[in-house]
């Protein structure tokens, strides 16, 4: 039996947003390339489904609601045993394999060289109503990064000052071509174009498009995917794009006599082509404040 989805409308495309598909009109796609614990939780999938968006087939026969929800559900959890075949229970939301890295400095890009790059410390000595600066981690040699929880210290702060941390993603790499097979729009999304001036230089960087009005899909099976009607979940970008805020204008006012703690109970990853941004809004137009912190991450590699 395999696991396949149908759109059921013959001229809207269809997104599964939890699980990253978009399924063309009247297009049907196996989904056993995606891993049962996805399906099995998949709440845009089944109501899909349920307001009848979507059918399930068995790879025979299209099938009932019921049955179509029993078969993207049927996932039994294994459970990790001891060697004396006893139930083993891990409370930890770390991924399996990654280690615990608590850190104050970013890597080294170019020396390739983890933890030696730019440190978690800002010091404003303008009154500019707000300075960045970009802390970069290298996939290349470490592709399971994940970002947990922090701490964070500020001196000087007026009333106020606050500093956000934002998940910024890497512009897609292009060059210039007489021949190419992309263009760029005024704002800055990059499109397919048969009479283009530009082609990919590199690997592109999929930006999340939450009001699925983006030109690009993506999936393992068919790989990238410009869609000309922009019903896409993602776009490309030919320069920075903020994507995510982990922590958005945290209260930075007067001395924090310690480090405040930034609790969170899950993970998330650090994905290849996107850098963490550190903002520090002067709000009170003054000079000398101080912001530092550490991070709390996941890593496959430490040194």
């Amino acid at each position: 039996m395999s696991k396949n989805l149908r759109n059921n409308s013959s001229t809207q495309s269809l997104t599964i947003r939890d699980i990253g598909i978009v399924l063309l009109p009247s297009e049907m796609r196996n989904l056993d390339y995606i891993d049962a614990v996805s399906l099995a939780h998949s709440v845009d999938l089944i109501d899909a489904l349920i307001h009848e968006d979507a059918t399930g087939n068995d790879g025979t026969q299209d099938l009932t609601l019921n049955d179509a929800i029993d078969m993207f559900r049927d996932y039994q959890q294994k459970f990790e045993m001891s060697a004396d075949n006893k139930l083993m229970a891990n409370s930890t939301p770390r991924p399996k394999g990654t280690y615990t890295y608590f850190t104050g400095r970013a890597d080294d890009l170019d020396l390739e060289q983890i933890g030696k790059g730019e440190k978690f410390w800002l010091y404003n000595d303008s009154t500019a109503s707000e300075m960045s600066k970009d802390f970069k981690f290298l996939h290349s040699v470490d592709d399971g990064i994940y970002i947990r929880d922090g701490y964070y210290g500020y001196k000087n702060g007026g009333w106020e000052d606050c500093a956000s941390m934002i998940l910024v993603s890497e512009p897609t790499p292009l060059y210039d071509s007489t021949s190419g097979q992309l263009s760029v729009l005024d704002d800055h999304r990059i499109i397919g174009n048969p009479s283009g001036d530009k082609m990919f230089a590199g690997t592109p960087v999929l930006v999340p498009n939450w009001d699925t009005s983006g030109y690009w899909n993506y999936d393992s099976t068919s790989g990238l995917e410009f869609c000309p009607d922009a019903t896409a979940a993602y776009d490309l970008y030919d320069n920075e794009h903020e994507t995510f805020r982990f922590a958005d204008e945290v209260p930075c006012y007067d001395n924090s006599y310690g480090l405040v703690y930034l609790d969170s109970d899950d993970c998330e990853q650090l994905q290849s082509g996107y850098f963490i941004r550190i903002t520090f809004y002067n709000k009170s137009g003054q000079t000398g404040q101080r912001v530092w912190g550490i991070l709390n991450m996941y890593r496959k590699r430490t040194l």
